[in-house]
């Protein structure tokens, strides 16, 4: 992203230069922008890999990662429930803590749910 951006910035000021003729303004772009080019076609290849190094571990994870998944979105749920269950009996004084409970039930889901996962797919152990 740094050399697309100083591409970008390069381009700007060598724009702004007075330029004794137009050949060598027209051949200036072109060197630029194939300049951008290179720069995007390396971002795109370490994209690729990224992308499938990424793949790879969460297939070797999946049950792992949905289990938290799972977990998080089950731990809020409790954790928004009970937070507004008691704002009758507490004079809503707990929905203030609602995005607090939410928060910590989200993490304490997750945990659990994906330690249940990572026994799926680890059976024998780590």
């Amino acid at each position: 992203m740094r050399r697309v951006m100083t591409s970008i910035l390069a381009l700007a000021l060598i724009s702004l230069m007075p330029n004794p003729s137009r050949a060598d303004t027209h051949e200036t772009i072109h060197q630029a922008f194939a300049a951008m080019e290179a720069v995007t076609q390396d971002l795109a290849a370490r994209a690729q890999e990224a992308i499938l190094i990424g793949g790879a571990l969460v297939s070797q994870h999946r049950n792992t990662v949905s289990g938290g998944a799972l977990g998080c979105a089950l731990g809020a749920t409790a954790g928004a429930s009970s937070a507004l269950a008691l704002a009758l009996p507490t004079g809503g004084v707990s929905v203030g803590a609602t995005p607090d409970a939410v928060a910590v039930g989200c993490g304490i889901g997750m945990v659990g749910g994906a330690a249940l996962g990572y026994q799926l797919d680890h059976p024998t152990g780590p």
